[in-house]
């Protein structure tokens, strides 16, 4: 049985870690329960988080809540925010049995400017409600999520979106990963005869490959279809 309060009280985050951007920092923080293993039906945790004074990369935020919760394999977590830059809510759920997750969760965005909290470099922000619920399984390789977004408007830089409607479907195993997407009326269907881990680490490879000869100015087509995976795809309106 383990029960911990603390109380960061103008606690300047950037003397001790001053690589991280995060200034000075006051919030309330509460913990207790009792085990610690996850997939133990008799672990109990409860978690709470009150942020009433952060500082990042020079901006300041204040009025941030987040919790979680676990009771007989049962997960239940969220954060709230209420800044003008960053003002959304999310809450996930999740049963858990050996070690795979069943999950579920809702969010809804109001507004999101990622170069004012900065998490980027150019102009991105907007807004967005999210629902979805799927399945991870790390020890099987197995992982499945059914998305849906509706009311996305988000500008950048170079370009907007903006739909009413977007659903994304994911299913993989060790030797296939697929993707399904749909915005109105229009669907495509992606399909990767190889595991998640192949497909992000030989596509991580092709953008070093297509870096590589941006720099050089050597366009190679075949050199990047070698390091693709066997892909197939299709759209349809």
């Amino acid at each position: 049985i383990y029960n911990m309060k603390l109380r960061a009280d103008s606690f300047p985050v950037d003397a001790f870690l001053p690589d991280m951007g995060i200034g000075m920092l006051i919030a309330d923080v509460a913990i207790n329960g009792r085990g610690f293993d996850y997939n133990n039906l008799n672990t109990l945790m409860k978690a709470n988080v009150d942020l009433l004074h952060f500082e990042y990369k020079g901006h300041t935020y204040s009025n941030a809540h987040a919790w979680a919760s676990l009771d007989s394999c049962h997960l239940v977590a969220g954060i709230e925010s209420f800044n003008s830059s960053a003002d959304f809510d999310l809450t996930a759920t999740s049963d858990i049995k050996n070690d795979a997750f069943e999950w579920n969760l809702s969010g809804d965005v109001r507004n999101a400017d990622l170069l004012a909290i900065g998490l980027s470099d150019s102009r991105s922000r907007g807004a967005l409600k999210i629902k979805g619920e799927g399945r991870v399984d790390v020890k099987h390789n197995d992982y499945a999520a059914d998305v849906t977004i509706n009311g996305l408007e988000w500008s950048m830089t170079d370009m907007s979106l903006k739909t009413s409607n977007l659903k994304a479907k994911l299913n993989a195993n060790d030797s296939l990963v697929r993707v399904i997407l749909k915005n109105n009326d229009l669907a495509a269907d992606f399909i990767a005869l190889c595991s998640v881990d192949t497909l992000v680490a030989r596509l991580t490879r092709t953008i070093e490959v297509l870096d590589s000869q941006v720099v050089k100015r050597d366009f190679d087509v075949s050199g990047l279809q070698r390091n693709l995976p066997r892909l197939s795809a299709r759209l349809e309106s």
